[in-house]
Order: C-alpha cells, then sequence, then structure tokens
C-alpha cells in the first residue's frame, strides 16, 4: 500500500484558483514540465505565487503574460 501511494501524484490546491489538482513533480514528471514559458513570463509567475497553479491558470496566466490569450470583457 505504501508503496501505491508513493507512485500517485501529489494532490495540491493551486494558489490562483483554489481548485485540487495532481502534481506529478516527485514522480518521473508532472504534466507542467510540458509547457514552454518564457524566462520573463516566469519571473513574473514566481513573484505572485509560492507554489503551483492548476492547468487551467497556469496556461492561462501564461498566455495573459505572453499576449497570447483572449481577453474576456
Amino acid at each position: 500500500m505504501q508503496d501505491r501511494v508513493k507512485d500517485m501524484a501529489e494532490i495540491k490546491i493551486c494558489e490562483s484558483c483554489g481548485e485540487s489538482f495532481g502534481c506529478g513533480a516527485k514522480l518521473d514528471g508532472c504534466w507542467c514540465f510540458d509547457i514552454e514559458i518564457p524566462a520573463a513570463a516566469a519571473t513574473v509567475l514566481k513573484s505572485q505565487f509560492s507554489d503551483c497553479l492548476c492547468p487551467k491558470c497556469l496556461t492561462e496566466d501564461h498566455g495573459e503574460l505572453n499576449g497570447t490569450t483572449k481577453q474576456t470583457s
């Protein structure tokens, strides 16, 4: 049972929206490793958040910082 728990993604709470999501950083890799974030955008995100963001917030925040996400009014 203990080995099985070690093989599961860690459940985290997104600092931006409060949703829970799986983080695989302590495993072989996490979904976020596949997202390319320019250095300037990463610097801004690191200054605003101290822990992980969920897939939706990371891609939306990254897109807004990169100017590639549509903004709704």
